[in-house]
């Protein structure tokens, strides 16, 4: 029972706004940060390294297995075979990305991150058995389908597992936010974050080292998978990305916790027997009809201020976001922002009304003129990035005569994997800062302005080759090796850079959210628009990579007089306004 002395004070127990957080006549009292979920945090950061892995693997060795299947006779038309296989994972995004993120609102985070590792884990293993262009392709197919990709899924995991004032950690502060606790921007989103080019380090790097055992590591082949090894060359990296989504898929079935708000509320009445309300207390007595309701900062009226009032009658009439007076002291109840793992109890009025999202329509959200924005942005990132991978990847396998470098496998997953440790290194040491002091549209823009630098770089460097090597027809010396290298680092340090706009879109794409219980669908239609760019980009440049070369335009440098250009166009439009 409450003491005599506190019996007559009450306090408001709704999650405060931050303006109700600091009363003009007493000193500010300082908001206390909820612990990051440490496990959960783990667990979305385990499942998110699988994709990563699984879609960088095929990289260094992919050109070639369409030139060792037979695909076509020509060398300068295995980079249109190759693009097309690229697309084929964007386009079976296309056709089911939206509805699966609205079906994350309605099913569960949980299921949707599954069933995404088990396709990637389905997607690897398919591929590296594949003996055509079309079992190739629809391996990369099934990879691509959502619920099969975890991307479009785990980022708001990321931010329903955070509140207020660690989700900066996990991403930006929300926009229904009151709470200014932007000091912890650099915990949980960056080491989220992280998970990406962890993935992308490993992925090339297994590719490049574990393509076409028998030739590039013999003496560790034993001689009774020698001859399964020469009929599928490139099964043991995709087996090695098919293994590490199955333990993905094993971690996350047992530790990851369901956070879709009306599963979570659901759970917490059950939890705690309140099928109706009854007293704080579970006593008997006077105040045995008021309500007692903790809800959730997201889902609070925040806009009103706290009241807190010296008496209380039962009778008092509650809006449906105010809260219920508790018999606590005020110097006793901690400061503290609004968290999704709080206890949730709701009214009986309330049930039914909460336990189904708003249903957002595509025409609704695309009246938002910050979503047009943010999915046009998106859009063109992805383009453009895509472009890049799939095109320095092919440069990189093209002969020198042709526009390229003429690199093997194992050098291109040296330099694809070199280019993850890179963006590993940028996550830890940049984007806190980053996240920090600057505004996530401003970044994004800057980010923007890197690319045409970045696809400027490569034709220099195949024209030192070309220059040193006599148009291939020998070694390039010491000197001339040294500078493409060098080249090769800057152009890898410059996109990476440009890269972190994906980063930014994240940040973006969690404060334009209309509603927290919309996640999944504001998130689908934004994926759904850049696996549209993804689905074209990579068919779209590797035959243009593939006529400049094959007609010698420019030299064969047109795709990068091309890509620059749009670049910069895409710069321009990116621009918030």
């Amino acid at each position: 029972m409450p003491t005599s002395q506190n019996s007559d004070r009450t306090v408001d127990a709704r999650p405060q706004g931050h303006e109700s957080q600091t009363d003009p006549e007493s000193p500010q009292q300082p908001v206390r940060q909820t612990p990051v979920p440490k496990l959960q945090l783990l667990t979305v950061c385990v499942s998110r390294i699988a994709e990563p892995f699984a879609y960088t693997q095929i990289f260094p060795y992919v050109n070639q297995m369409v030139w060792d299947l037979g695909v076509t006779d020509d060398p300068k038309k295995v980079g249109f075979y190759s693009g097309m296989i690229d697309s084929s994972f964007a386009f079976a995004q296309v056709l089911t990305v939206y509805s699966y993120g609205a079906l994350s609102d309605r099913i569960g985070r949980k299921p949707v991150v599954l069933m995404g590792t088990f396709g990637v884990a389905l997607s690897a293993a398919l591929f590296g058995l594949s003996s055509s262009f079309t079992h190739m392709m629809a391996a990369r197919m099934v990879g691509g389908r959502p619920p099969f990709r975890l991307y479009s899924r785990t980022p708001f995991d990321l931010g329903e597992i955070t509140d207020d004032t660690n989700q900066a950690a996990g991403m930006q502060l929300s926009i229904f936010s009151r709470c200014q606790s932007l000091s912890l921007l650099s915990v949980a989103y960056p080491i989220y974050a992280l998970c990406y080019p962890i993935g992308s380090f490993i992925g090339p790097l297994v590719g490049g080292a574990l393509a076409n055992p028998n030739e590039s590591i013999p003496h560790l082949v034993p001689a009774f998978l020698h001859g399964l090894f020469d009929k599928y060359p490139y099964m043991l990296p995709s087996m090695a990305a098919c293994t590490v989504a199955a333990m993905s898929f094993a971690f996350v079935f047992i530790f990851l916790e369901e956070t879709l708000p009306s599963m979570v509320r659901r759970k917490a009445r059950k939890r705690s027997g309140a099928s109706t309300p009854t007293s704080l207390y579970g006593a008997r007595g006077e105040h045995s009809s008021e309500q007692y309701i903790l809800t959730l900062g997201q889902y609070s009226g925040s806009e009103q201020s706290a009241e807190s009032s010296s008496s209380a009658s039962p009778s008092t009439e509650h809006s449906r976001y105010s809260s219920a007076s508790t018999r606590v002291g005020e110097d006793e109840l901690p400061k503290k922002c609004p968290s999704e793992t709080d206890a949730l109890l709701a009214t009986a009025d309330d049930e039914d009304e909460d336990e189904q999202p708003h249903n957002w329509t595509v025409r609704e959200l695309l009246k938002l003129p910050e979503l047009r924005q943010l999915y046009r942005s998106s859009m063109i990132l992805s383009f453009i990035a895509e472009s890049y991978v799939v095109v320095f990847v092919l440069f990189a396998y093209t002969k020198i005569q042709y526009g390229g470098l003429g690199f093997e496998p194992a050098e291109i997953g040296f330099v694809l994997a070199t280019a993850g440790g890179i963006s590993f290194a940028l996550q830890i040491l940049v984007l806190p800062v980053i996240l920090r002091r600057a505004k996530p549209t401003k970044t994004f823009e800057a980010c923007m302005m890197l690319w045409p630098i970045g696809f400027a770089i490569p034709p220099i460097l195949n024209i030192i080759a070309r220059t040193a090597s006599e148009n291939g027809k020998h070694p390039i010396g010491p000197a001339a090796s040294a500078t493409i290298w060098v080249g090769i680092w800057g152009a890898q340090l410059i996109t990476k850079l440009a890269c972190m706009g994906y980063a930014m879109n994240m940040v973006i794409a969690r404060q334009s959210a209309p509603d927290q219980r919309a996640l999944g669908t504001t998130n689908g239609l934004n994926q759904l628009f850049m696996c549209i760019a993804r689905m074209f980009a990579p068919a779209a440049v590797s035959t243009i990579f593939a006529l400049s070369s094959e007609n010698n335009w420019l030299g064969g440098h047109l795709v990068w007089v091309i890509m620059i250009i749009l670049s910069l166009l895409g710069w321009k439009a990116c621009v918030w306004k």
